[in-house]
């Protein structure tokens, strides 16, 4: 991806390094996982979830502490609470920069 763009960035460690894809889908990625909400439109759902907060505050929180908001009918403790230490926090804010586009 081009190193000044952090949607392009964000997309291809969604479909990449961070994984996401095996557990989530995103319509027109082949991201096709079914065990965690999809993310298609996340950018949209974000800002509605949690009362306070904004749609990129609401996505980084679900990444490093995915506990904080489980959305309903689905399991507390599914997602990876380690993308903290596995991602440094350019990617994370990369990949909330690409989820926050999707609408």
């Amino acid at each position: 991806p081009p190193p000044n763009d952090p949607v392009a960035r964000g997309k291809a460690i969604v479909l990449g390094k961070g994984a996401c894809a095996g557990c989530h889908m995103i319509e027109g990625t082949g991201a096709v996982g079914d065990i965690g909400p999809r993310l298609s439109k996340a950018g949209a759902y974000a800002a509605t979830r949690v009362a306070g907060k904004t749609a990129e505050e609401y996505i980084k929180e679900s990444i490093v502490n995915p506990s904080a908001f489980v959305l309903p009918g689905f399991n507390d403790n599914i997602m990876p609470k380690t993308f903290g230490q596995t991602l440094t926090a350019d990617e994370i804010n990369d990949v909330v920069a690409y989820l926050s586009t999707l609408k």
